[in-house]
């Protein structure tokens, strides 16, 4: 009997207290001080979000109530900063529009569910930027010498060079993010490695994806459209990477790339002015839908001293203006296509230039070693 008094007494005292409104000061019920508030009508909570940082710990956790915020952000400690309703993200504005909107020096720390109108700057490593909304003028995330970071979920819709700007970044996942807007393009990489890209979208802007003396990179599963340039742009010094798996249309080239030793495989390229365009060596193209595109892929400047010979093979061609062509491209291996407009089982021609040293250029051809006579399906190994 004495036990279910005593139940009967702790129901009634702790039911009461879980009614109260979630906007009162949420630190007085948390004894080992690890969560911190940001705004709301509690008596105790923080209105600036920079005084809950200085206060905090490393491993502490800053929910902040939705609302505006005018302040440059410091944070200095390893922490994890949230908006705390997840259908009504708080907004995060400079107070001095000169800086970085949020400045990150610590390492492991999660910035989510914010709009951030401005720039997150990081200089150390082991992020996860999940879940935001970046406009306004040079929205997005400047990341240089960093390792580990996580950004997914976000949406980037500002103006400036890039969504995302990344130099000498390594061993990062980009994916499930959305570019768009009026940015040059919507990540950028310099000096790169060993970076997961997938599963984001990016449409009405110039390029999406833009990297030079990148290596080890695998862009896959992401969709590119209606960009004024390229869907993904690789520029020289480039090697090792794989682009597979991606949807590309309505752009003025599909994928423009110089580099060696990389795979383009298992890709959806269709209705662009330029399917592919390769500038490099010891490519492989293989296995991809090449639909509908003004020139299908086009072969320029490729040397087989620079990374040995470019084969494509086992794509489709289908319903290209002009299927194929090259410029000064040596020691390609055709073998073993579908061209939508070849219907006999002997050596497929294709037409392109080559150029002499004085720059005198002249007709020359090329050919399809063993041309499919039906479409390959790929898709269904």
């Amino acid at each position: 009997m004495k036990k279910v008094v005593i139940v009967g007494i702790v129901y009634m005292l702790f039911i009461p207290a879980m009614a109260i409104n979630e906007n009162i000061n949420h630190a007085s019920f948390i004894t080992d001080g690890k969560t911190l508030y940001v705004g709301g009508s509690g008596p105790n909570n923080y209105t600036k979000i920079q005084d809950a940082i200085d206060d905090a710990s490393d491993g502490d956790t800053i929910m902040v109530y939705p609302g505006a915020y005018k302040e440059n952000i410091v944070v200095h400690k390893s922490l994890t900063i949230r908006g705390a309703k997840k259908n009504e993200k708080p907004v995060i504005e400079p107070e001095n529009e000169n800086r970085s909107v949020v400045y990150i020096i610590a390492e492991k720390c999660r910035i989510e569910n914010f709009v951030i109108r401005g720039r997150i700057y990081v200089i150390s490593y082991g992020h996860s930027i999940i879940n935001n909304i970046f406009e306004g003028d040079g929205g997005g995330i400047t990341s240089p010498n960093t390792v580990e970071d996580t950004i997914a979920h976000n949406i980037f819709r500002g103006n400036g060079y890039s969504g995302i700007d990344l130099d000498d970044s390594y061993i990062m996942k980009i994916y499930n993010n959305t570019f768009s807007g009026d940015y040059y393009t919507g990540i950028y990489l310099s000096d790169c490695g060993n970076l997961n890209i997938f599963n984001n979208t990016f449409h009405s802007m110039s390029k999406g994806i833009f990297g030079g003396s990148v290596y080890e990179l695998k862009i896959y599963s992401n969709e590119f459209y209606n960009l004024k340039e390229d869907g993904i742009h690789i520029s020289p010094s480039a090697s090792y990477n794989e682009i597979f798996q991606n949807k590309i249309f309505e752009c003025k080239c599909g994928i423009s790339f110089a580099g060696r030793g990389d795979n383009i495989f298992h890709n959806e390229i269709y209705n662009n002015s330029l399917g592919i365009w390769i500038n490099g060596g010891g490519v492989r193209v293989f296995e991809n839908n090449i639909t509908n595109n003004k020139v299908g892929i086009n072969l320029y400047n490729v040397y087989p001293f620079y990374g040995g010979a470019t084969l494509i093979f086992h794509n489709n061609f289908i319903a290209n203006e002009k299927q194929a062509t090259f410029v000064d491209a040596y020691l390609n291996i055709w073998f073993n296509n579908y061209w939508s407009d070849w219907h006999v089982p002997l050596l497929k021609i294709i037409f392109g230039t080559r150029c002499t040293l004085l720059l005198i250029c002249y007709p020359w051809i090329q050919f399809d070693l063993m041309p499919s006579l039906k479409p390959i399906e790929w898709w269904r190994k």
